[in-house]
């Protein structure tokens, strides 16, 4: 495994390239990094040059500054930017959770870098049934998070405020 950093508007990322062959890049979600996918990252290597990074602000990847309101543009443009260090061509791309987002804007905004994609499970709330409420619950985890940090963020239940969107809609 080789380790590198890049340098993109605002951050400095964080890369791990894997053996030979075509680039699979494999982008991490959430506030994950590159070593989610260490295990599948090895056995990908068997066939590909598996490029795994942390996400800008996430783990190695450091800001250049305060953190920013997150955007996913900014994160496609990031992974647009690792790809044409490391490729010379399109590559596959994988993305889990909000990663799969990143690769669905990847692939709508910059499609002559990517070969093929898989989106494993992007949380793309407007898609679900009664997505007003989905996004209620969102919003109410954000808000949280920005009050009272992660952990209060992470004790929201989906159930409170799903009965508060229900009883505003009556």
């Amino acid at each position: 495994m080789k380790v590198q950093t890049l340098k993109v508007p605002g951050a400095t990322l964080y890369y791990e390239t894997r053996c030979s062959g075509p680039v699979l890049l494999l982008i991490a979600g959430g506030g994950t990094d590159a070593g989610v996918f260490e295990a599948v990252a090895s056995v990908l290597a068997h066939d590909y040059t598996v490029v795994t990074y942390d996400p800008r602000g996430n783990s190695r990847s450091p800001l250049d500054g305060p953190p920013t309101e997150q955007q996913i543009e900014v994160h496609s443009d990031d992974a647009r930017r690792l790809l044409s260090t490391v490729a010379d061509g399109p590559a596959a791309v994988f993305g889990s959770s909000s990663g799969a987002i990143v690769v669905l804007d990847l692939i709508a905004r910059h499609p002559t870098v990517v070969s093929r994609v898989v989106a494993h499970e992007p949380p793309l709330l407007e898609l679900l049934p009664e997505a007003a409420k989905w996004r209620a619950f969102h919003d109410d985890v954000y808000e949280t998070y920005q009050r009272e940090g992660t952990e209060a963020a992470m004790q929201v239940k989906p159930g409170d405020v799903i009965e508060v969107y229900l009883e505003e809609q009556l």
